[in-house]
């Protein structure tokens, strides 16, 4: 990626990971490809898209086209290009959708009882009791959980995708894995979770240790989990126990409950007691109970 597009996201505030999603996927483009930027065509970016499309997303693809869009975009009004091979680059209409595995509340009791120490607990249970996205978890500070704790509160504001803010509670048995793995493993640095020389949490990392995990768990989809999955399965769960989708996108930092409907997924099982007890001879929804 070009060093000077990477310095334009820093000036616009971009965050860290945001600037890290630009660098993968426009590298694995230019490596894909194998041609200088300036040799690139409209047509190499077309086939590009629609391998990629053939294996990943709808979603993913659209957000790969937005991301070399705004770069090839920047190469030519900065004139590294001559012209711009990406005017009027859309997505591939036919693309693959992966289904996405249904986590149920046991499959993550299982998830949580293969974990192989403190760190994974925590990690697990913050990311299904508040839907915290990967970037958003990495980017916690000891500082500010600390001082979370000292003033007797719960809850941490953060700065979440497009740099909105957004408040994260942390439940009592979230608060006790977190508190036993600072006492107890965690290494030195700034940030709440660390790797084993202190740094920053990668996603590549977070994601293996949560795959790692759920195989050791025994699920049958786990090469599927990810800490996006498990966000989802977060969105599901509390879905499943009344909350209202409102306060279900509030707790995952949508700007649309139409976002937020894509993540809850339906058990099947209820999807089968739903149909096979519908009648239209008589209604038999439930009859609420008189206070």
């Amino acid at each position: 990626m070009n060093v000077a597009f990477k310095n334009y996201l820093k000036s616009r505030q971009a965050s860290r990971r945001t600037i890290e999603t630009y660098e993968y996927r426009i590298n694995q483009t230019l490596r894909a490809i194998n041609k200088p930027e300036e040799k690139i065509t409209h047509e190499d970016l077309e086939i590009f898209l629609g391998s990629y499309g053939a294996v990943h997303s709808s979603a993913t693809v659209i957000s790969f086209c937005s991301i070399l869009g705004q770069y090839f975009n920047f190469l030519n009004e900065n004139k590294y290009i001559k012209t711009n091979p990406a005017v009027n680059l859309s997505a591939p209409y036919h693309v693959y959708n992966k289904p996405k595995p249904y986590i149920s509340f046991k499959d993550v009791q299982a998830i949580l009882a293969a974990c192989g120490n403190i760190k994974e607990k925590a990690i697990i249970s913050l990311i299904v009791s508040t839907g915290i996205r990967m970037g958003e978890l990495a980017e916690l500070t000891l500082k500010d959980y600390n001082s979370m704790i000292n003033d007797g509160r719960n809850v941490l504001l953060i700065y979440g995708k497009g740099n909105k803010p957004r408040s994260i509670y942390f439940n009592d048995e979230t608060i006790e894995y977190i508190n036993e793995y600072i006492n107890s493993t965690r290494k030195d640095g700034v940030y709440l979770f660390t790797t084993r020389n202190g740094g920053i949490l990668k996603n590549n990392h977070l994601n293996g240790t949560i795959r790692k995990v759920a195989k050791k768990a025994e699920l049958p989809y786990w090469e599927n989990v990810t800490c996006h999955s498990l966000r989802a399965a977060a969105a599901s769960i509390y879905s499943e126990r009344g909350i209202p989708v409102a306060i279900i996108r509030d707790m995952l930092g949508h700007s649309s409950i139409s976002t937020t409907s894509r993540y809850i997924k339906t058990n099947p099982k209820q999807v089968e007691e739903a149909v096979t007890t519908f009648s239209l001879k008589e209604d038999r929804r439930p009859i609420a109970s008189e206070r």
